[in-house]
C-alpha cells in the first residue's frame, strides 16, 4: 500500500512537471524513504538537489530523518547515485556529521551546512 501511495504522489509530481518544464520544487517534508527513492528513480534528470530537513542520532550515526525510518549517508548516496547534479546543498540539522564531512560525489558543486550560519563549500 505504501508503494501505491508513492506512485500516486510521483504521478502528481509528473503532472506538475508537464506544465512547468523549467523547474519544480518538491517539498518532501514528512515523506517516506520510499517516496524519496521513487522520486529519484522516476525523474532521472534532476539538476539541483537541496535537502533541508532534520537528522537523528542513533548508535553514533547521524541519519536523515524520514517519517518511516532514518537514512544513513551511504543509503542517500545509493538513492541518488544515477544523477549528476549541477548543485547539491544539504542544510539539515547536523548535516556536516550526516555527510561525514564528504561532498556528494555526483555533484559538480556542493555545500554542506557545518554550523547554523556558516556554509562550507566542498
Amino acid at each position: 500500500m505504501l508503494i501505491l501511495f508513492s506512485n500516486e504522489e510521483v504521478d502528481n509530481i509528473s503532472q506538475i512537471m508537464e506544465s512547468n518544464t523549467n523547474y519544480v520544487v518538491l517539498p518532501i517534508q514528512g515523506c517516506t524513504t520510499t517516496l524519496f527513492i521513487t522520486i529519484f528513480k522516476k525523474f532521472p534528470h534532476i539538476d539541483i538537489i537541496h535537502i533541508a530537513g532534520h537528522t537523528d542520532n542513533s548508535r553514533r550515526n547521524v541519519m536523515l530523518k524520514f517519517v518511516d525510518s532514518n537514512m544513513r549517508f551511504e543509503a542517500f548516496k545509493r538513492a541518488t547515485h544515477s544523477h549528476q547534479f549541477s548543485l547539491a546543498v544539504l542544510n539539515c540539522c547536523s548535516t556536516f556529521e550526516f555527510a561525514l564531512g564528504n561532498k556528494i560525489p555526483n555533484a559538480s558543486t556542493g555545500s554542506v551546512a557545518k554550523f547554523k550560519n556558516q556554509i562550507q563549500g566542498l
